[in-house]
């Protein structure tokens, strides 16, 4: 038998149990080892995308650090209620956390696997709008339907849009994001409360020390603009795990193939 060599990155996809600020300051994250995107520009550059998760009995984290030469923005959401965040720089996080989903019209057929059906759950994109102005924006959530937020649309429970991540009122989540224009880097950090993530809560509530909860999860990365902009980078691209037919990341009108994220199978681990 011929001998086959080769090389193989590999990266640890997991959430460890810790509590972090979101200030914008990435210290308190050093201590969890990054999963990184690789996006490649039109002109051949590349860029590198760290991501790091954790997770607490009151949120959910995620970190990003970001390279990404030009910033683009859209209106803050008060200003502008018709423009879509997965259009300009952002951070797409998705989740599949129900085995049933009520949007799963083709479960129980017998050509279910080949056809396209839902995959995830929830999903949110978190973007930098003009004036330094962070938005976390919920995208979709059980029993939205994947309809996209629209200001003529109907409102939907939960509502889409952005959360709440002020001061006052029930408070939805937290973001923080900084744009470093000497280091051409933008950090995100954000946690999502996990009244808006009730599903996955009520799985690691159960999950003792020591133990690992397999998490279906991926995120995606948006560099907008004009080339040599990326576009959009996805963690299901990088991990090579890949599966078409499933709407997984918006817009949801154009995505489903392994080219666009294809559905959310990528494991996660969540440790206590």
């Amino acid at each position: 038998m011929a001998q086959q060599q080769g090389q193989q990155s590999i990266q640890v996809a997991y959430a460890p149990y810790k509590t972090v600020t979101i200030d914008g300051d990435l210290s308190d994250w050093e201590d969890i080892i990054p999963v990184s995107i690789t996006g490649k520009a039109t002109d051949g550059t590349t860029r590198t995308y760290k991501a790091r998760m954790a997770w607490d009995d009151n949120y959910f984290y995620f970190a990003a650090e970001i390279a990404d030469d030009v910033q683009v923005s859209n209106l803050p959401f008060e200003q502008n209620p018709y423009a879509f965040p997965f259009n300009v720089d952002s951070i797409q996080l998705v989740f599949d956390t129900l085995d049933k989903k009520a949007e799963d019209l083709l479960a129980g057929d017998a050509h279910y696997e080949k056809a396209c059906a839902t995959s995830v759950d929830h999903l949110y994109v978190a973007t930098l709008a003009s004036n330094n102005v962070p938005e976390l924006h919920r995208q979709a959530a059980p029993g939205t339907n994947y309809q996209t937020f629209y200001p003529t649309n109907a409102p939907l429970n939960p509502p889409l849009g952005p959360l709440n991540t002020g001061t006052t009122g029930t408070q939805e989540g937290q973001i923080n994001v900084v744009r470093d224009n000497t280091k051409l880097l933008t950090t995100y950090e954000i946690a999502i409360a996990w009244s808006q993530l009730p599903e996955l809560q009520a799985r690691l509530q159960k999950l003792e020390q020591r133990n690992v909860l397999d998490v279906h999860f991926a995120f995606s990365v948006e560099d907008a603009g004009k080339a040599p902009a990326v576009g959009r980078s996805y963690w299901t691209n990088e991990a090579g795990i890949l599966e078409s037919g499933a709407y997984s990341f918006a817009p949801f009108w154009g995505t489903g193939l392994k080219s666009t994220g294809s559905r959310v199978i990528t494991r996660w681990g969540f440790t206590r």
